[in-house]
């Protein structure tokens, strides 16, 4: 597989609370982590969050340099604070996370559930 192991930490998460770094994530972040399994030569990642209804909530892409750029081998991660693509706080509830990895011409589309509170 491309890519596996999709998860969030923590879940559910409150979008003002910090998490502090620990030996995958390097950096102190506010919200949650969204992280996965991959394999080497990724070409792209790209990120979304929906609502239940289905509606865009915030998206993310990731080139191949900033997958690297994260300095723990076979491991990507990225932070979300919790708000849309306009900067705004997104109400308590449930998300569907969406991360679809690629290499070539090979992808892997990988899902689970986000709750915010």
């Amino acid at each position: 597989d491309l890519a596996e192991n999709l998860i969030n930490y923590p879940n559910p998460f409150e979008p003002d609370k910090f998490i502090d770094a620990d030996s995958i994530v390097t950096e102190r972040l506010q919200g949650t982590v969204i992280y996965c399994n991959v394999q080497t030569g990724i070409d792209r990642i790209n990120v979304a969050v929906y609502t239940l209804f289905g509606g865009l909530v915030r998206k993310w892409e990731f080139s191949a340099g900033e997958i690297q750029s994260k300095g723990t081998p076979n491991v990507f991660w990225f932070g979300w604070d919790g708000t849309n693509g306009s900067g705004q706080t997104v109400a308590n509830g449930v998300y569907i996370l969406k991360m679809e990895v690629k290499r070539g011409t090979a992808r892997k589309v990988m899902t689970r559930k986000i709750a915010v509170w």
